[in-house]
């Protein structure tokens, strides 16, 4: 059963030596997987059952009161939410930093995604984290630490939409 679910970004399509690929080919090509991508229009492809590992969070900890977890392949659920474009490093980071990199309908469908897992493993949104709160420099090395979703992505609003989401119709 997952503890967390793990909020990632990366560039819809990733330059490359030979051009812009797609963010599922390059993730396939480098040995990494999530449960689903998120595009900018909205539609969400799953590449993985919720109950299979997926390897997203690599070095990565995670800890409530007073217990923790460490690589959280096996401990979470990941998506990833395409940030519209091609993307090397330093202009994913620059987009990541924008307040609108992701879309509403990528928001809007994150949220059922997200509300779904919550319902269907008991979890709070609370327990709704970034890829840079369990993998920052504090885990991985200072200037090693993962960046993503980023301060564009509005975790404390996604949370709240989730929560409401979740909320029993009157």
């Amino acid at each position: 059963k997952p503890v967390c679910l793990v909020v990632h970004a990366m560039g819809e399509h990733i330059e490359n030596a030979d051009g812009p690929i797609p963010a599922f080919d390059f993730l396939e090509q480098s040995g990494l997987s999530v449960h689903a991508l998120v595009y900018p229009n909205g539609t969400v492809l799953r590449t993985a059952h919720d109950d299979d590992v997926a390897y997203h969070a690599g070095k990565s900890r995670l800890i409530i009161g007073d217990k923790a977890w460490s690589d959280l392949n096996g401990w979470s659920l990941g998506c990833e939410f395409l940030v519209a474009g091609d993307h090397d490093l330093k202009s994913l980071y620059a987009a990541m930093e924008k307040e609108d990199c992701c879309s509403e309908e990528q928001i809007e469908a994150g949220v059922t995604l997200y509300a779904d897992w919550c319902r269907t493993f008991q979890l709070s949104p609370d327990r709704i984290v970034g890829h840079q709160d369990v993998s920052g420099d504090d885990v991985r090395g200072e200037g090693q630490g993962k960046r993503d979703p980023g301060k564009g992505f509005p975790m404390e609003t996604f949370r709240a939409r989730v929560r409401a989401a979740l909320a029993p119709v009157a």
